[in-house]
């Protein structure tokens, strides 16, 4: 995984160290002439106060390099201490500074270090989310394979409930054909029993009036006879 660009407050922070330890640099060379000018008095005090000493010729400490004309060599006068006391507050005002600057080096340092373990660890956030990004979309792609995969079942059931459903409706139209037909030959059979029916009555209805009108002739012939008896025995 790529790692991210530094953020703007963080090459602010090394641009301002960048131009401190410039300004820190050119001030070295001040203090470390200011000292060896320091000491230079230093030891033109000890030789003035020996009775025995001679004053030698000396060179004095190179000029602080913001001075542009270079200072001519001569032999160390007197110093006078009202020169001394000058010389003493201005090294312990550089002094005050370079401690100031120090100790802002040092907190500059620690909101560094604090940054860059914010940097870290928002880095680290940043990984975490991006493992936590691949494992989402690699669950997302599982999930659209899932679905892929029941929409293909559910096309194949729909064609199978079409294919039930074309089955059905002709299975259901023959129904329908075999009821209008067992209705027709129903009708047929209560026509032709209709029909028995009839023609049995009408054969009962005829061998009644037969048997009716046999039985009549029967009377009729006895009647006759009775009467031809008693007309004979009269």
């Amino acid at each position: 995984m790529a790692q991210a660009a530094a953020p703007l407050w963080l090459a602010l922070i090394q641009e301002r160290l960048a131009e401190r330890d410039v300004r820190e640099g050119a001030l070295n060379e001040v203090i470390a002439s200011y000292q060896r000018l320091s000491q230079y008095v230093v030891a033109a005090r000890k030789t003035q106060s020996s009775p025995a000493a001679r004053p030698s010729v000396a060179t004095p400490p190179p000029a602080p390099p913001a001075v542009d004309a270079t200072p001519t060599k001569r032999a160390p006068g007197p110093v006078s201490d009202a020169d001394s006391t000058a010389l003493r507050a201005e090294l312990a005002e550089m002094y005050k500074t370079q401690s100031a600057n120090a100790q802002r080096l040092l907190s500059l340092t620690d909101a560094l270090a604090a940054r860059e373990a914010a940097l870290r660890q928002a880095q680290d956030e940043l990984a975490r989310s991006g493992e936590e990004l691949v494992r989402v979309r690699r669950g997302e792609e599982d999930a659209r394979l899932g679905i892929r995969e029941k929409e293909k079942l559910v096309e194949l059931l729909q064609d199978e409930l079409s294919a039930l459903s074309l089955e059905l409706n002709q299975v259901e139209a023959r129904n329908d054909a075999l009821k209008r037909d067992n209705a027709s030959l129903l009708q047929r059979w209560l026509d032709r029993m209709n029909d028995e029916a009839a023609a049995m009555n009408l054969r009962t209805e005829e061998e009644e009036r037969r048997v009716q009108e046999t039985r009549a002739a029967r009377a009729e012939a006895g009647l006759r006879e009775a009467s031809t008896d008693s007309a004979t025995g009269g």
